[in-house]
């Protein structure tokens, strides 16, 4: 009877703590920062998809600038396969990209059975309660002292087009870590089952992958180069290794990273963007759309990222 009793009172607790995580989640949704849903429906040709080395190292209104190419970044921090693959279904609801650049370090995130879990349940509750995934929004609200709104709110496009920009400077000072091996980093069945469902959409819809490697000397390593290359060799993709072109992009470890070599600072970015930039113009063939009137949006949105940058480099 007590065991009863107790599994009763689990059960309301659970399903009141739903209630109020779906009635949190419904006020704090800022759909200004949802990203992609933003976007004009078939208006987005390139996509990003990683964790936070995806969305500090390539920014795509530089492209745009550049290119006149229309890409959108889809990296979220910490992001795991299976969580990128969500993310990654829902863009394409709306949008119909040929290109994927998919950035290496998160194929390597999860490890192990009870790290599928994890991701597992965090996915169940991202893509439930919006709350737990649109954490900035609702810090940013608090901050600001607004309160949540349960009104309808309309879809705002988001001129930074998913990249998150860092200004500060701490340099990397541990020397030289590209060392070469034919050692390789193992990728979890369950991890390589995600990464076959991503392949596998984008062979579906002719959406051509390429992988790339942002340079990231506290992350990276040759073994995992190696891992990479047998999986786009496998997959019959491109890929590209930016660690091993830090010199051709002219990095300065001194001054182009923000956390002594995890990520790139907004200097380190412009060096990769360019990089891949040249690299879309000459192996693919997305089309130049900065003439077009039906992107004059994309320059509208390039000239307040334009500005926010300014803004947030003075």
């Amino acid at each position: 009877m007590k065991k009863g009793k107790k599994l009763m009172k689990f059960i309301l607790f659970v399903t009141i703590l739903g209630l109020i995580l779906l009635v949190l989640s419904k006020g704090f949704s800022v759909k200004e920062i949802s990203g992609i849903e933003s976007e004009k429906e078939n208006s987005v040709d390139y996509l990003v998809l990683g964790d936070s080395e995806a969305y500090t190292s390539i920014s795509p209104m530089e492209i745009w600038n550049e290119r006149g190419y229309t890409g959108y970044n889809l990296g979220v921090s910490a992001q795991t396969l299976q969580r990128g693959l969500d993310v990654f279904q829902k863009a394409i609801e709306n949008q119909k990209p040929k290109i994927l650049l998919i950035e290496s370090n998160f194929i390597f995130r999860n490890k192990g059975f009870i790290n599928d879990a994890e991701s597992f349940i965090s996915t169940l509750f991202t893509n439930h309660f919006s709350i737990f995934n649109d954490h900035t929004n609702w810090k940013k609200m608090i901050k600001e002292g607004k309160l949540p709104s349960f009104d309808d709110q309309e879809f705002v496009s988001n001129p930074l087009k998913g990249y998150r920009y860092r200004f500060e400077v701490k340099p990397y000072t541990k020397g030289e870590y590209v060392n070469p091996t034919q050692n390789r980093v193992s990728v979890p069945t369950y991890q390589k089952f995600i990464l076959d469902q991503i392949m596998e959409i984008c062979n579906n819809n002719d959406i051509k992958v390429i992988f790339y490697s942002a340079p990231t000397p506290v992350n990276w390593g040759y073994s995992n180069h190696n891992t990479v290359a047998d999986l786009a060799k496998e997959y019959g993709c491109e890929y590209v290794d930016l660690n091993l072109l830090t010199k051709q992009l002219e990095i300065d470890w001194n001054k182009d990273t923000y956390d002594a070599g995890d990520h790139l600072n907004f200097n380190g970015t412009l060096k990769v963007t360019k990089y891949i930039s040249e690299y879309l113009s000459k192996n693919t063939n997305l089309e130049d759309l900065r003439h077009n009137s039906n992107y004059t949006n994309w320059e509208e949105d390039y000239q307040k990222y334009a500005e926010i940058i300014k803004a947030k480099k003075s």
